[in-house]
C-alpha cells in the first residue's frame, strides 16, 4: 500500500512558506479569489484583437522558424 501526502486545498501556499526561509511571511497573500474587472478584461481584449487584426497567420510569410528548444532560444535572445 503507498502512503499519499495530502495537502489542504484552502493552504496550498504552506509547503512554498516553509521552504523559502529567506522570504518573510508578509509579503505573502491570502489564498483569496482574485477579483476580476470583467468590463475592463473584455475591452481590453476587443482592444488586442483590433490591433493585432493587420495579422494573417495564414499567410506563411508571417510565421517564425519553429523554436525547437525553448530555453535555449530563450538564453541566446537575453544573452543569459
Amino acid at each position: 500500500m503507498k502512503a499519499k501526502a495530502r495537502q489542504p486545498t484552502q493552504g496550498p501556499g504552506s509547503p512554498s512558506k516553509v521552504l523559502n526561509l529567506e522570504i518573510p511571511h508578509e509579503p505573502w497573500s491570502s489564498n483569496a479569489q482574485a477579483a476580476v474587472n470583467e468590463a475592463q478584461f473584455l475591452e481590453d481584449w476587443e482592444n488586442l484583437l483590433q490591433e493585432l487584426s493587420f495579422l494573417d497567420l495564414a499567410d506563411p510569410s508571417n510565421w517564425s522558424e519553429p523554436i525547437e528548444d525553448p530555453e535555449e532560444h530563450f538564453r541566446a535572445l537575453f544573452r543569459v
